[in-house]
């Protein structure tokens, strides 16, 4: 198991998170790549994934550097159902405190969402904390489930979106 969640984390990263991005809660849901004004530097997850049952569920840390003000990121999150969101700020107002953010939907047919942090936060590395479950695809995309004579495996191509 510890094999495949090595090999499933590129995947993932692709999946739910993308590269983070940042501007003005009204601009317009960004079509396809994210802006790079917002640039994600490190990943840490945890995963819970039992091929025998048809969700998995996770825990993703992202590590952001925010080049300019914003109040809220976009992330790639196709088919998530978030639970809970925390964004660490590194300085300033409630340096080292975590905010709870709201996760939205923007746009189901490309899993894009927006995290919003409730204020404006400056130019600064933030810690990002998104737990979460998601469906194993049937559709040989992203995680997805397989099964072969009687038994159930969850697998990924590990394909970029």
């Amino acid at each position: 198991m510890r094999r495949f969640a090595c090999l499933f984390v590129p995947s993932l990263l692709t999946l739910c998170c993308g590269n983070a991005l940042a501007q003005s809660s009204g601009e317009p849901v960004p079509n396809g790549r994210l802006p790079t004004w917002a640039v994600p530097e490190r990943y840490s997850l945890a995963l819970k994934i039992d091929p025998e049952q048809t969700q998995f569920s996770g825990r993703t840390t992202i590590r952001v550097q925010l080049k300019q003000a914003s109040d809220h990121l976009w992330i790639h999150g196709k088919e998530l159902q978030v639970s809970k969101v925390t964004i660490t700020p590194a300085k300033g107002k409630g340096k080292g405190k975590p905010l709870t953010a709201r996760y939205v939907e923007a746009d189901a047919q490309t899993g894009l969402a927006r995290l919003d942090f409730g204020r404006t936060l400056t130019p600064q590395t933030l810690t990002v904390e998104i737990t979460y479950s998601a469906p194993l695809n049937q559709q040989l995309q992203g995680l997805y489930q397989v099964k072969y004579q009687g038994k159930a495996y969850a697998m990924t191509q590990m394909e970029p979106i």
